[in-house]
């Protein structure tokens, strides 16, 4: 599950901007009044971002959101910031505990890298480059992959401390070939990643909406709206969260604000595409 603590975080973040303006700022300014594809037509080109073996591709908030690093709570990624306008937050970000588990990238580079590799950092890199079932297998396509792979893998250990390195490479190709028919689908993952308001309680008082089927970059996606009442302050806090799966990688890109800035994150959501990753499943 998410971490409390990045939830903190984020909440922290966005309060804290909005404790430091005047209320009435946010109500006034024509960017209060921008649709979605106006917001679309002044966003900058859309840029890859790579946090792991899988990039996602999206156009950025003007250049007067301050861009940070997110990594925390298991998420990997960008968040944009505007101090003025009452404070708003958006954050895309990878759910690593979800990309990290078939090492696919590091496996690829053992078996690219394995004439250069001593005994002992061959068995290094093979023991970082395994498949990581953990307590529970996100479906029975996973299982059946990493089992086997591990298998072949350990085929492979065998080979090498023969001094067999082309048998040695065939069985961690023969892996590889095992990983790339393991599929996730977005049911199969989104319950890791689901937002669900705990560890909000000391913040505010915060109200979810069921979570809505959509599309993203031609994935399934679902939607899931909030809206925040902070303690610290008066007024509230609407929120948004975006999840979709790709490429045996979940995204998650949020939303934290005053709603005339919604549209601005909608047209974001929608720049939203996928180039090829190193791994492809």
């Amino acid at each position: 599950m998410l971490r409390t603590g990045s939830i903190v975080a984020w909440l922290l973040v966005t309060s804290l901007l909005f404790s430091g303006c005047d209320d009435s700022s946010p109500a006034s300014g024509p960017a209060d009044l921008r649709t979605v594809a106006e917001w679309a037509a002044l966003l900058p080109e859309q840029e890859d971002f790579d946090w792991s073996d899988q990039p996602i591709r999206f156009s950025p908030p003007p250049t007067d959101w301050e861009r940070q690093r997110e990594q925390s709570g298991g998420l990997f990624g960008a968040r944009f910031v505007k101090y003025e306008a009452g404070g708003q937050a958006i954050e895309v970000a990878e759910f690593k505990s979800v990309g990290d588990r078939d090492r696919c990238a590091e496996l690829s580079d053992l078996h690219r890298e394995i004439e250069e590799l001593d005994a002992r950092e061959f068995a290094r890199r093979l023991q970082r480059a395994r498949p990581y079932l953990g307590p529970t297998a996100i479906n029975a396509s996973e299982r059946k992959g990493f089992e086997t792979a591990n298998r072949r893998l350990d085929k492979a250990r065998d080979a090498f401390r023969s001094g067999k390195l082309d048998e040695s490479r065939e069985h961690i190709s023969s892996a590889l070939w095992d990983l790339n028919w393991v599929r996730y689908e977005l049911p199969d993952v989104i319950e890791r990643a689901l937002f669900t308001g705990k560890g909000w309680g000391g913040i505010g008082k915060i109200e979810l909406t069921e979570p809505v089927d959509t599309m993203v970059a031609g994935r399934p996606a679902v939607i899931l709206d909030y809206t925040l009442a902070p303690r610290e302050r008066p007024g509230l806090l609407q929120g948004r969260k975006v999840y979709v799966e790709h490429n045996n990688r979940l995204f998650v890109a949020s939303f934290q604000g005053i709603e005339a800035y919604l549209p601005l994150f909608e047209a974001m959501v929608a720049s939203v595409s996928f180039p090829t990753g190193s791994c492809e499943h």
